[in-house]
């Protein structure tokens, strides 16, 4: 379960909705040595793979205030998108155009 949720609190930390704090050396060594010994780690101590022994700190916002801000960054993708496929759309049009002119031209002038 743990593992779950260190997957969901890095995800959350990659699309900037959760800050994380990094566990300091005497905490890390401390971590090491209950892992050595098989003992359970904090509960608020995760595994980042990017960052080593973390802390997320988690916003001041209701669940629906993270969900909703989700979503936002969600629709703000999308537009991205939608307008990365306009500029390509516009593109291969023009060069279709310029392509029949060329064909067109070259017909015309032999």
């Amino acid at each position: 379960m743990k593992n779950m949720k260190n997957e969901l609190y890095e995800k959350l930390y990659e699309g900037g909705i959760f800050n994380v704090e990094l566990c300091d050396k005497t905490e890390r060594l401390a971590i090491k040595k209950l892992i050595k010994e098989k003992k359970p780690i904090p509960e608020d101590v995760y595994l980042s793979p990017s960052n080593g022994y973390v802390r997320y700190i988690q916003p001041n916002l209701t669940e629906v205030e993270v969900y909703q801000l989700i979503c936002l960054r969600e629709m703000k993708m999308l537009k991205s998108v939608r307008f990365c496929v306009r500029i390509m759309m516009f593109a291969i049009v023009i060069a279709a155009g310029i392509f029949s002119f060329s064909l067109i031209w070259n017909i015309l002038h032999k």
